[in-house]
């Protein structure tokens, strides 16, 4: 199929950065315990911090076995993803009964597990991509990071792999780029913003002192915990809103 079959029209009217932004908060909280009971996974990768940090502290033990556990943490977070982005039409869909609720979700989670290699490999690749980018001049580095955001859903949704799957997502973008970069980097700033206001909020209240000088001041375990935990919070948000901005961009 050419390259101008898979784009999406550009005459396509979008969602709104807020109908988005809605929408998304309305399928979290009406699968809040299944979306909790996909991310509590990444406590375990948190928990094993804990538990080097005041067994071992900071020793090369120590930061040999975080370092394991960092890479449980981009496993399961990769799982999560593929698994939360899967459900999104099963959420989305008015099911007759339980059954077929069961067995959609059946599949999208069986398909997630199948999929963390291939998405994590084009997640790598759109991520190195765009940092060459935004190394160079930030400009290229916005653009491609655009162009190749939807990327890891394509692999999910229409099952293309490695690179296929950035060209696919760059089509889908491509004739709106403006419109849907507001969308992506508008959401992106609200949830930076908002997370920067709130873990502020608990270096203080932790006595972090902004005359302080770089290195004088080590966050202690607890601060560490909850700004992890705060991140965990952010993610299926980011997750939901990302999918339903790609299913508007493959409505053709």
């Amino acid at each position: 199929m050419s390259s101008k079959a898979l784009s999406t029209p550009a005459n396509q009217t979008l969602p709104s950065l807020s109908s988005l932004l809605f929408n998304s908060l309305r399928l979290i909280r009406q699968n809040f315990n299944s979306i909790l009971g996909y991310t509590g996974w990444l406590l375990l990768p948190i928990i094993a911090h804990i538990i080097i940090r005041t067994t071992l502290g900071l020793t090369d033990l120590s930061a040999t076995l975080d370092l394991i556990a960092n890479l449980a943490l981009i496993f399961i977070g990769v799982s999560i993803y593929n698994t939360i982005a899967l459900h999104v039409p099963v959420w989305k869909t008015l099911h007759t009964n339980d059954s077929l609720r069961l067995a959609a979700s059946t599949t999208a989670s069986s398909t997630a597990q199948k999929n963390i290699t291939s998405v994590a490999w084009v997640m790598i690749i759109s991520g190195l991509t765009s940092l060459i980018g935004f190394v160079a001049v930030a400009i290229p580095g916005l653009l491609l990071a655009t162009w190749f955001a939807f990327a890891p859903l394509t692999v999910l949704f229409e099952n293309t792999r490695g690179t296929a799957a950035l060209q696919r997502s760059r089509n889908l973008v491509r004739g709106r780029f403006w419109n849907v970069a507001y969308r992506l980097w508008s959401f992106n700033f609200i949830i930076l913003l908002t997370y920067l206001i709130i873990a502020a909020i608990i270096l203080f209240a932790f006595g972090f002192q902004p005359t302080a000088s770089f290195g004088e001041w080590t966050p202690p375990l607890a601060a560490d915990t909850l700004m992890s935990l705060l991140e965990i919070a952010s993610f299926p948000l980011i997750i939901v809103y990302t999918t339903l901005l790609y299913q508007a961009l493959k409505v053709e």
